[in-house]
């Protein structure tokens, strides 16, 4: 009898999903008259029958079965709210605002509804206050920030620092002598405050174009909060474009002329890669790679950039993948794994100290890059020096990367960390491109328990880490703001309220563009 009430569901579900209401009413109610159908199964079928008789368009007898299952005393308490909520979009379906509305007043006030059937409710119910005027059931404005300065009871700034590229932050920050720094503004900013409240109508600082280079993080604490009525708002000079880089620009590549180094590189690339000194860029921290992808913790990452777009470590192959082979020992006194491998490519990699692999090692849904810690030619095997999440099977797809000896594409580059220089396969020509390595390892700006504090039409690019992160406070605001090239996450607000992020472009990133996380499913 299982089996036969089963299949005469399964009839009637797939009726019900192709449209065929009336079969699907029949098996439906076949099933319930049935002795042998249970008394949550009687439930369950009813709801499908009531649905049924809604996809119909048959409004009144869909609402006489939800009803029926509201009314019963075998449904349970968020059954007979959702049957009676059920009701209330019928009303809806077919137009009766005024009937929803009641119906969406009364289960709102009915003892311990189920909170996600309150939202609902309350939601609908601004919504066919909405359609009877024939507008669109949502007011975009209802889930938007909204810009919180310029409005009822908040006058225009009177007070404007400005900070410029040229000026000096030992100037008072007027327009003739402006600051030179963000840092410069924020100590301005403190000491002003020192000297009593903020004026009414807080502060602007406005940056003139040109970039910014950051060497430490910006960082904002609660001494630097404006206030409801005295915001202090960081932007840019109207038509100006201000960047704030964690990075450096490289100039001066030079062809590879290091005969060694040219023994290591592809026949097929020698003559057409290039080099660039980064100490005598003024870059001493090279950074690490890490183990990364799913299970381990995001860690800064370094990267080139070639007129703004991202470039990508020489690997193996180039496209696709490899595949490994039998797995030979599990774990091993190295820390990882070891495998055979079938393609003879990884004999070239003899001198290379610094190669990883990036691979689904056991689940195509399981990525993690992890370093390598001997290549043996003679027994072709590979032993990794870190463990996947889940342990390594054979006929797994991977890829090798960071090797000098694989640098042989368009778009590809290699760091030697112990010499400090960097070889770039150039896209086009390096002479006439603007070609940029990322640096700072921590975020661009972190605000702790800062409060009314907008950043306005700047630009933040160039970190290893994350771009700007939130933590706490309250109502500070993104607003017209540029995040790109980084290797985390643009933008990351952690706890608080009402901090928002508007109208912002961000791109080119390496993790992810917004991380939100705080409040509850009231607030």
């Amino acid at each position: 009898m299982v089996v036969v009430l089963a299949t005469s569901a399964a009839e009637g579900h797939y009726a019900l999903r192709s449209g065929q209401s009336d079969i699907a009413r029949k098996e439906l109610i076949q099933l319930m008259n049935d002795p042998q159908t249970s008394p949550p199964e009687q439930l369950h079928l009813r709801l499908e029958r009531a649905h049924s008789l809604r996809s119909a368009g048959r409004f009144e007898a869909a609402r006489q079965e939800y009803a029926a299952l509201a009314a019963s005393d075998e449904a349970s308490g968020p059954l007979k709210s959702y049957a009676r909520l059920l009701i209330a979009h019928t009303f809806v379906a077919e137009k009766n605002y005024p009937a929803a509305r009641e119906s969406f007043r009364q289960l709102l006030a009915t003892p311990d509804l189920p909170l996600s059937h309150a939202m609902e409710a309350a939601e609908m119910l601004r919504e066919v206050d909405r359609l009877p005027a024939g507008l669109p059931p949502r007011d975009p404005a209802w889930s938007r920030v909204s810009l919180p300065h310029g409005g009822a009871g908040v006058p225009a700034s009177p007070l404007t620092l400005f900070v410029s590229p040229h000026g000096e932050d030992s100037n008072p920050g007027t327009a003739q002598r402006p600051l030179a720094t963000f840092a410069g503004a924020q100590k301005a900013l403190r000491a002003l405050k020192a000297r009593g409240a903020l004026p009414a109508g807080g502060v602007t600082v406005t940056f003139r174009g040109g970039e910014y280079r950051l060497t430490e993080t910006v960082k904002l604490t609660a001494e630097d909060s404006g206030t409801p009525h005295a915001p202090i708002i960081y932007r840019a000079a109207p038509g100006e474009t201000v960047r704030f880089t964690g990075g450096v620009r490289l100039r001066h590549f030079a062809p590879v002329q290091d005969a060694a180094v040219l023994a290591r590189l592809p026949q097929e690339a020698r003559g057409k890669v290039v080099q660039v000194n980064l100490r005598e860029q003024g870059v001493s921290d090279f950074g690490k790679l890490h183990p990364h992808g799913f299970g381990f913790s995001p860690n800064p990452v370094t990267e080139v950039f070639f007129n703004g777009q991202a470039m990508h470590l020489a690997r193996y192959p180039n496209e696709g993948w490899m595949q490994t082979g039998k797995i030979v020992a599990e774990k091993t006194t190295a820390g990882g794994f070891a495998f055979e491998y079938a393609d003879d490519r990884p004999a070239r990699w003899a001198q290379a100290k610094d190669v990883w692999l990036y691979g689904y090692w056991r689940y195509l849904w399981a990525d993690s890059g992890i370093p390598v810690a001997t290549i043996d030619p003679a027994t072709r095997c590979i032993q990794t020096a870190a463990q996947p999440s889940y342990g390594a099977q054979s006929g797994m797809p991977y890829f090798a990367y960071n090797l000098l000896e694989e640098l042989d594409a368009p778009g590809e580059w290699y760091l030697d960390r112990a010499s400090g220089m960097l070889y770039l396969y150039p896209p086009s020509d390096v002479a006439t491109a603007t070609v940029e390595i990322s640096v700072l390892s921590t975020p661009l700006v972190q605000m702790d328990g800062v409060s009314h504090v907008t950043l306005q039409g700047l630009t933040f690019e160039l970190g290893r880490g994350d771009g700007i992160v939130i933590n706490g406070g309250e109502r500070c605001l993104l607003a017209g703001c540029t995040v790109r090239k980084i290797g985390g996450t643009a933008v990351i607000i952690n706890g608080g309220s009402h901090h928002g992020v508007f109208g912002c472009d961000l791109y080119t990133l390496g993790r992810g563009g917004t991380s939100v996380q705080g409040g509850d499913r009231r607030t």
